[in-house]
Order: structure tokens, then C-alpha cells, then sequence
């Protein structure tokens, strides 16, 4: 392989390890515990502080994710396009 083709297979390479870990990412932010779910699907006066919590950093580890698949994704059609 010329030099100019194994850079395209490292974007392309580079791009679907991102996308694994943006992946993940996401997959992780919806694995919970018992204990987790069992405080989050408690009854609270007013609101449930523990479910606020999940939401946002849920909210963050998706929005996380979301990002490294768009970069991933990018990188792989930039290893096709040059």
C-alpha cells in the first residue's frame, strides 16, 4: 500500500474506534444498579432528587457519545472521500 492509502485506512480506523467509544458511552449511561433504580422509582415529597441527578448526567454521557459518533462518523467519510 502506498503511504497516502495507509493515512485514509488510519482515519477510517481512528474514526470507527471513536465511534465504539461514543457508543459505549451512550450504552453505559443507561445500565443502572438495583440500588439506583430503586431510589430513582421511590415516591419523594416534591421531587425525586435521585432521578434529577440521573437525568443530568445522563443528559451528559449521551450528549458525550452523540459527539464522538458525529467525529467518528466524519472520519470515516473523510478516509473514503480523499
Amino acid at each position: 500500500m502506498k503511504s497516502g492509502n495507509m493515512t485514509l485506512v488510519y482515519f477510517q480506523v481512528i474514526g470507527l474506534t471513536i465511534d465504539f467509544i461514543g457508543a459505549i458511552t451512550i450504552a453505559l449511561s443507561e445500565i443502572l444498579t438495583r440500588s439506583e433504580i430503586k431510589k430513582m422509582s421511590g415516591t419523594y415529597v416534591g421531587s425525586n432528587p435521585h432521578l434529577e441527578k440521573y437525568l443530568k448526567e445522563r443528559n451528559l454521557s449521551v450528549i458525550s457519545g452523540a459527539t464522538l459518533l458525529i467525529i467518528g462518523f466524519l472520519l470515516q467519510i473523510l478516509g473514503f472521500i480523499l
